[in-house]
């Protein structure tokens, strides 16, 4: 009982986010994970629903119902355009606590350690779709950093979204866009992979996140990575007297 439902009663492999029980286990393993290594950071990945057709389940039921006060049409009338923005807001403050909640923890135990997330590229749509408000975070300081997973070939759709993405931080926390190598949205070959790099450089973020490390990204991309555009400077020479 504690995994999602799609809105057409389909169990979904996902836990329910407004589901209590869930909410401890997520943070109980990171509590576990910072107090039993000495970690740099941690990492939140799928920190969203699946769509927008998720969660309906009798648990998310229960307690949105009495979150407005009332019973409903199950799922029905969530779905109304006079509960839809209410609902999505609901959905939205549920991922949301998880953030606050892994933010507090780290705090409590390991104060230093990094928070980041993995997010939808394209803001303000994400907020209503998986009700992820990566931009709310930024701006608590619930997060320090955010990546956001900009995986496209198209060039001019990717500096569109580093200037979406500049503007919304605004050095409210660091902001490294995701290159999608050989993610499933986009193929890049080592050249496009250089273009996208240097277009994240020219906006001034400060850093970038390469999806994902497999064979070919090991053996084509990274080697001629290191030969230019990620090759240390080399050391200025000592001058003695």
């Amino acid at each position: 009982g504690r995994l999602q439902v799609s809105d057409k009663g389909k169990q979904l492999d996902w836990l329910c986010p407004s589901d209590p029980a869930n909410l401890a286990h997520e943070v109980g393993l990171i509590e576990d994970m910072v107090r039993g290594y000495a970690l740099d950071g941690v990492h939140l990945d799928y920190i969203r629903y699946p769509d927008s057709h998720a969660c309906y389940c009798e648990g998310c039921h229960r307690r949105f119902e009495a979150h407005i006060g009332r019973e409903l049409q199950w799922p029905d009338e969530a779905r109304t355009p006079v509960l839809t923005a209410d609902f999505n807001a609901w959905r939205c403050a549920n991922i949301t606590e998880l953030v606050r909640s892994t933010r507090r923890t780290l705090r409590k135990h390991e104060p230093d350690t990094i928070l980041s997330a993995a997010v939808y590229g394209k803001y303000p749509s994400c907020v209503p779709s998986v009700a992820q408000d990566w931009a709310r975070w930024l701006r608590e300081g619930w997060v320090d950093a955010i990546c956001p997973m900009n995986y496209t070939n198209d060039p001019v759709r990717f500096e569109d979204l580093l200037r979406l993405q500049a503007a919304l931080s605004q050095g409210r926390g660091m902001v490294w866009p995701g290159i999608g190598v050989t993610a499933s949205e986009s193929r890049l070959s080592p050249l496009q992979t250089m273009a996208q790099i240097r277009s994240v450089r020219k906006a001034a973020f400060s850093g970038y996140v390469l999806f994902d490390l497999n064979h070919n990204t090991a053996a084509e991309t990274l080697p001629l990575l290191s030969e230019g555009l990620t090759r240390p400077a080399p050391a200025s020479p000592v001058r003695t007297r």
